[in-house]
């Protein structure tokens, strides 16, 4: 989509960069393994993105994750990913903050390493980042 509409805002579609700082620097990490985003963007730039192996950790599903992610969907009612993808952010904020046992102060930030999941590897980006 950033590459089809950068060009109405000034950009270029063959020098798109994607940035992520913490979480997103995460995220960033994740799409630089992912062969559905080859060729979405050209640079990326990862700031306190952490370095966790969880991408090419070749060991089964981390059974936790997949508990809390059950548990975050049974909290807000389930459904289909598509339902849930609906959810106002407002509603999965508060399943987060309930499940992971830390409600911040307000007008505090609930930081992601309060966070019960994590991505694990399904199999879809190959161990390695190969």
């Amino acid at each position: 989509m950033v590459r089809e509409n950068i060009e109405h805002f000034g950009g270029d579609p063959e020098c798109v960069t994607i940035f992520g700082q913490s979480a997103g620097g995460h995220a960033v990490r994740m799409l630089l393994g992912s062969p559905a985003a080859s060729g979405l963007f050209r640079r990326a730039i990862l700031q306190s993105g952490g370095s966790e192996r969880p991408a090419f950790d070749t060991s089964p599903a981390n059974e936790k994750t997949y508990q809390a992610s059950e548990e975050l969907i049974a909290h807000v009612g389930g459904g289909e990913p598509e339902e849930l993808r609906r959810l106002p952010t407002e509603v999965i904020k508060e399943a987060s903050h309930l499940l992971s046992g830390v409600i911040p102060k307000p007008r505090r930030v609930h930081t992601p390493a309060n966070l019960r999941w994590m991505p694990v590897n399904d199999g879809v980006i190959p161990a390695g980042g190969q």
